[in-house]
Parts: C-alpha cells; sequence; structure tokens
C-alpha cells in the first residue's frame, strides 16, 4: 500500500537527461539571447551531481527517444538546481 501512495504522490518527480533536448535548449536561448544557459543538476543516489534537461511526473512526458532516467523521487527529498541563465 505505501508503493502505491508513493507512485501517486504529488511530490514524485522524474529528472531526465536527453542530449537532443539539451542541444535544443541551447540553441533556442542562444538565438533569443547572448548569453548561455547552464542545465540544472540533480544529486544521484550515489551522490554524485548529473546535469538533467527536464523533470516530468510520469515516464509518458518523456518525449525525446535518447532521454535517459538520472533519477527519481520526492522532489522535497532530491538535492537539485534549477537550469540557469548566465
Amino acid at each position: 500500500m505505501a508503493q502505491d501512495q508513493k507512485a501517486v504522490s504529488i511530490f514524485n518527480r522524474i529528472w531526465v537527461y536527453s542530449p537532443a533536448e539539451a542541444a535544443r535548449l541551447k540553441n533556442t536561448n542562444r538565438g533569443v539571447s547572448s548569453t548561455n544557459i547552464k542545465l540544472g543538476t540533480v544529486v544521484t543516489d550515489g551522490g554524485i551531481a548529473k546535469p538533467y534537461t527536464s523533470i516530468v511526473r510520469n515516464v509518458n512526458q518523456i518525449h525525446e527517444s535518447d532521454a535517459i532516467i538520472i533519477t527519481s523521487g520526492d522532489m522535497r527529498k532530491v538535492h537539485y538546481t534549477q537550469h540557469q541563465i548566465n
């Protein structure tokens, strides 16, 4: 029962990295301004900070075929930084 509640929690998120989405984000930002975008990072279960391109609620929201799941969990407990525009 506890596992089912975790799956439907409004705070459960999936951090995803896609090289195609990263290139699209950088190209879009380059076209809008002369600044660069710095991807956000998320700390994995192993304690390593990895870049991510999007945060989704379920796997059906992942649209890129080259996307990989970096980590998932309660967004209140997972340590992550937002994308930054420099």
